[in-house]
């Protein structure tokens, strides 16, 4: 298997990621073992540190090909505030994802092609209580050009790299156990499209774990946040009781084309739970930069 996005970005020596990654956990692990806990205080001051050396780090790019002048004229345009914001978006969802998954063991699997198709044609069973993930965060890396079409389902831009079917599709899910201040754990999933030279597509979803609703049903609710069942209610009562389109929930463009990429992501998480037909691969005894250095397994 190819180095994964995780191993590239952590190679790239123009980033802080990797050092602080290692600085953080270690710190954070000598107080006691490391759990994924949205209230911890010193994990958010951990990430509070990265964010700003990231955006530092963006803003040093930015400047070096403009005067003085020009900078400070840019940092006043729309471009400038959104092109921040997009940024700290995804370094806070990089840096936490990664963060747990090196805390808490690296764990990778490679999902083949055959599988890959298996599980976006196969309708999910069971409840959210039900799917017990093997480990708190781990890595699902599918190998398929039918998970690369269905990330991209539902949009109307012709992106970069959606046809770039040697590209893995590298999906990174942490689970998020209940707090004081939420009841219900919680799966985030961090999905990228890596090319060799570009990151084509990141999308960032969260996932709300009712334990009595049916998998199916949590994807095709509007990821349990209520909304999507509201405004298809809604356009019902204005339309009248036969309108097209808006009796299903999955329905809804963007996200319900989204749905079969999301229901193979969960299906995998189910099978690695029952350990079907899951093969280990050992870490490679000598380094080797063409090839991953994470020991993974195969389904």
């Amino acid at each position: 298997m190819q180095p994964t996005y995780y191993e590239k970005l952590l190679a790239d020596h123009t980033s802080p990621l990797g050092e602080m990654l290692d600085a953080d956990v270690s710190r954070l692990r000598a107080r006691g073992p490391i759990a994924p806990n949205p209230e911890d205080t010193e994990f958010a001051d951990s990430l509070g540190r990265y964010l700003k050396r990231a955006l530092e780090g963006f803003k040093t790019t930015v400047a070096r090909d403009m005067s003085a002048y020009q900078f400070e004229l840019f940092q006043q345009t729309p471009a400038y505030q959104e092109a921040m914001v997009q940024l700290a978006a995804s370094q806070y969802w990089v840096y936490e994802t990664f963060f747990y998954f090196r805390a808490l063991g690296e764990r990778t699997f490679n999902i083949a092609s055959e599988t890959t198709r298996q599980v976006l044609e196969q309708p999910l069973s069971g409840r959210a209580q039900d799917l017990k993930l093997d480990a708190a965060a781990m890595l699902l890396v599918f190998d398929a050009p039918e998970m690369v079409d269905a990330l991209y389902a539902g949009e109307r831009r012709q992106a970069p790299g959606r046809s770039d079917y040697s590209a893995k599709v590298h999906v990174f899910v942490v689970e998020v156990p209940p707090s004081e201040g939420f009841k219900y754990r919680r799966l985030k999933m961090l999905s990228v499209h890596a090319g060799p030279h570009a990151n084509h597509r990141v999308e960032v979803r969260r996932l709300l774990m009712q334990p009595d609703m049916e998998l199916e049903e949590l994807l095709k609710n509007g990821w349990n946040d209520g909304q999507g069942a509201n405004t298809a209610t809604k356009l019902i009562e204005a339309t009248g009781a036969n309108a097209t389109g808006a009796k299903r929930a999955e329905d809804r463009g963007f996200y319900g084309a989204r749905v079969p990429y999301y229901r193979a992501v969960l299906g995998t998480l189910q099978r690695i739970s029952a350990r079907q037909g899951l093969k280990p691969h050992p870490a490679p005894s000598k380094p080797d930069m063409a090839v991953t250095r994470l020991a993974y397994q195969t389904l």
